[in-house]
């Protein structure tokens, strides 16, 4: 997997959506092309922000701005990391709740 791809992982998990769900294949390849990304709505938010930022991150344009395996590799080992999980979970409790996750 690539570390773009990684983002869009990131994206489907913190949001329970699968990227650009309403655009047909050609139209979301332009999108990425562009610089779009996928939408990130207010219930996303209290997401944590780690997780949030480690996606947006990983969706920049340049592959060159991008972080490297070994850069996520040391995300994933600062201490609050392993926690993510369970903010993941709290965010989007109601989602699931409401029969639209999982």
């Amino acid at each position: 997997m690539d570390i773009f791809s990684f983002g869009m992982v990131i994206y489907e998990m913190l949001t329970l959506h699968i990227p650009y769900e309403s655009m047909a294949g050609q139209q979301a390849n332009q999108a990425n092309e562009q610089g779009k990304r996928p939408p990130l709505c207010r219930a996303d938010f209290p997401c944590p922000v780690l997780a949030r930022e480690l996606m947006v991150w990983c969706w920049q344009q340049k592959p060159e701005n991008r972080p490297t395996a070994p850069d996520i590799m040391g995300v994933a080992t600062i201490e609050q990391f392993p926690r993510l999980l369970d903010g993941i979970r709290i965010c989007n409790y109601g989602k699931v709740n409401k029969g639209e996750g999982l």
